[in-house]
């Protein structure tokens, strides 16, 4: 039906066909690796699969099998995922299958890294995705048979008279049945996100049903239906009562709080995961990355904070490159943006946004392809109102999350006032800190205020530069902040 009716919207757009692909053929046939080059591109249909891989795979592309794989791949070594994608596109009649583990060859740096920056192009270009939405690891299959979750519950009603009786057998499921797949094992995957979000047509395999979805439609096994007014892409958050923000920027925002709170094996791997998502919204509204946030938008993007504690993470994740502090990629937790709201009910037409801050320069250096290797160094050059100023946590009055602080101006004559504000590492720890004003919300009406900072430290560097690093963001609630009359200064973060 999709490709019938939805052809205008749905049909994949026409990308280069990826380096490899798995020929499936029929159930007769000798599957095996062919290069996209040497297939027609005009006929050369294909399907993706989403999995977690879990802690070891039976069977992988390595330098040493990759021409043993292109005469032939083992049916029988596949691992159950994989095997029964083979059957699913095969019933299709499609031809073709992409399959990370074996379509890349996974011992190459070089390749894999220039192959992770175009799997934005393979997940957009495939005709349908596979997501083996309740599998854990490759071996437990798409169609896994778990047990019941409480989410689904059948209850049986009996009608009828002397000649006979019926019996009809009603599912009723908990919560909307549209975030079912947001509920399963496939989207704590950090990897699946951006697959989740590219591809043209998902079918999740879950249990107990099949729920299909494209750009015009979600639908279940069961016949349960929700049609879209309008093309959309998958992901595309609900957008709530901060319509004062741009659309773009809170679809921005939705997807990274999402991405933030998943896991990955590799920590490691989260720049170039996040490359096809950056180059799709780069693609979308013509702006330009700065690892997680964007240029046109930096002040709002810089609005980050930590949510929850911080992953636990081994000695060789913890050092993975030179993540700047300003980049919400460099803190290990989940994250939100633009926290502190004047009120949820508020109407935003009173709502009044000012900048305070803005950016300067900003200087991006990677080890290899950008997006997908890792960062050299990484400088972001801000202007703005700051003041050095002694923040501690307030001792009186119960606690709160974020914590309650008090901030004191170094100024001559400067009071004391209270605040609150999120550290991104732990705890607030009493000290002088930079405080840099980067955007005030105020409403016109009751002249209720919130002026949102950037908490900084002097860090210590071989060069020149006066470098400073984010350690927290605050928030200050007072009509007439310490900040308010603050000279400008220009900052360098790293």
């Amino acid at each position: 039906m999709c490709e019938s009716q939805h052809s205008r919207d749905c049909t994949p757009p026409v990308h280069k066909l990826p380096k490899r692909l798995i020929d499936v053929g029929s159930a007769s046939s000798t599957i095996k690796l062919v290069l996209g080059q040497d297939l027609p591109m005009g006929d050369s249909r294909y399907a993706t699969l989403s999995h977690c891989w879990g802690s070891k795979l039976p069977i992988r592309t390595l330098h040493e099998n990759v021409t043993t794989f292109s005469n032939r791949i083992p049916l029988q070594q596949m691992p159950k995922s994989f095997s029964e994608a083979v059957a699913i596109t095969q019933g299709l009649g499609i031809q073709y299958l992409w399959i990370d583990a074996l379509c890349i060859v996974q011992d190459s740096v070089e390749e894999w890294e220039v192959e992770a920056l175009r799997m934005k192009d393979v997940y957009a270009g495939g005709v349908l995705n596979i997501a083996a939405s309740d599998a854990s690891s490759a071996d437990e299959g798409c169609f896994r048979n778990c047990a019941d979750r409480g989410e689904e519950k059948a209850v049986t009603f009996e009608f009828g008279d002397e000649s006979g009786i019926a019996r009809l057998a009603v599912k009723i499921s908990t919560g909307d049945f549209r975030q079912a797949t947001k509920r399963r094992m496939l989207s704590t995957r950090g990897w699946v996100l951006q697959e989740q979000l590219l591809s043209s047509r998902v079918v999740s395999c879950m249990y107990p049903e099949l729920h299909w979805e494209c750009k015009r439609i979600y639908q279940t096994e069961g016949g349960a239906q929700h049609h879209k007014s309008a093309p959309s892409y998958f992901g595309t958050p609900r957008l709530f009562w901060r319509s004062s923000v741009d659309s773009s920027q809170w679809m921005w925002w939705s997807w990274m709080q999402d991405f933030s709170s998943r896991n990955f094996t590799f920590w490691k791997d989260r720049l170039p995961a996040l490359a096809g998502i950056t180059q799709h919204y780069a693609t979308l509204f013509g702006d330009a990355p700065v690892l997680g946030l964007w240029q046109a938008q930096l002040i709002g993007d810089l609005l980050w904070v930590r949510l929850g504690k911080h992953r636990t993470l081994s000695d060789e994740d913890l050092h993975i490159g030179s993540l700047p502090s300003w980049s919400w990629l460099s803190c290990p937790a989940e994250i939100m943006f633009d926290f502190w709201q004047i009120s949820s009910s508020t109407s935003q037409r009173y709502i009044v946004n000012e900048d305070h801050s803005a950016l300067i320069d900003f200087q991006l250096e990677w080890s290899g392809p950008q997006l997908t290797s890792m960062i050299s160094s990484a400088l972001l050059v801000l202007e703005g109102p700051a003041v050095e100023a002694s923040i501690q946590p307030l001792q009186n009055g119960r606690p709160a999350n974020p914590p309650r602080l008090l901030l004191t101006a170094k100024a001559q004559g400067s009071n004391a006032v209270q605040c609150v504000g999120q550290f991104d590492a732990k705890d607030p720890i009493p000290a002088i800190y930079t405080c840099l004003l980067l955007r005030s919300r105020s409403h016109s009406e009751t002249g209720a205020r919130r002026s949102m900072f950037l908490i900084l430290e002097s860090v210590k560097d071989d060069t020149n530069l006066h470098l400073y690093r984010r350690v927290g963001l605050g928030c200050l609630s007072e009509q007439f902040s310490p900040l308010d009359d603050a000279a400008p200064r220009r900052l360098t973060l790293s």
